[in-house]
């Protein structure tokens, strides 16, 4: 990220300068637990990637959606 020139444009746009400000979440290492999430809902329901991608595509209007049946084949 070009932090200078963010701070620059921060002087004439808010928005500029809330990212500016934000620049600490870039340099800290972040890792999300789902321990406790899994704790209270069991297992996490997963999505297959190639279904996710198919059903998608079909939403955005790119490709048709096979049936159900035939798309987990």
């Amino acid at each position: 990220m070009p932090w200078p020139l963010l701070r620059v444009m921060g002087l004439v746009a808010p928005t500029f300068a809330a990212l500016a400000d934000m620049r600490y979440l870039w340099r800290t290492p972040h890792r999300l637990d789902n321990t406790r999430l899994r704790a209270l809902i069991g297992e996490e329901p997963h999505t297959l990637f190639d279904q996710a991608v198919r059903q998608a595509l079909a939403d955005l209007g790119l490709v048709a959606l096979r049936s159900t049946r035939a798309a987990l084949a």
